[in-house]
């Protein structure tokens, strides 16, 4: 039985990029739409199940919810940084599937902070209120 060489993929199987979504990589086929500071959007014309299955091997994520349309990866982490965490959805739509990556990595706090200024930094009051000046 002959076997393929490492380099080769499988049928079905999609090859990663050079550019990457918070350390996710993104496939190769695939081309970033939007780059905003916590979000990333990717298209391409790639199998919704292969693009669903190549995130399935590079996050761990707490909850996979599926349907006909939809893949989304809630509480995920990826297995080459588990400090980063990130929500991810695979979408299908008009001949083209999107790949949503969203950074969810908690914001280091400042150990020098009072629990006032750290509740002021979130831009809430302790009793789960909006502070005034940020929120106009």
């Amino acid at each position: 039985m002959r076997t393929a060489p490492v380099d080769h993929l499988r049928p079905g199987e999609i090859a990663e990029g050079t550019e990457s979504a918070f350390g996710l990589p993104i496939p190769r086929d695939m081309r970033i739409r939007e780059r905003y500071a916590e979000s990333v959007y990717a298209v391409g014309r790639v199998g919704f199940e292969p693009l669903a299955n190549y995130v399935r091997e590079r996050v761990e994520a707490k909850r996979v919810d599926t349907g006909p349309a939809k893949t989304v990866f809630v509480g995920a982490v990826l297995k080459s940084d588990p400090g980063r965490r990130v929500h991810v959805e695979v979408r299908r739509g008009g001949g083209l599937v999107e790949l949503v990556v969203r950074d969810e990595t908690p914001k280091p706090v400042d150990p020098g902070l009072s629990e006032e200024e750290k509740w002021k930094r979130a831009g809430v009051r302790p009793d789960g209120g909006l502070v005034p000046e940020l929120a106009e």
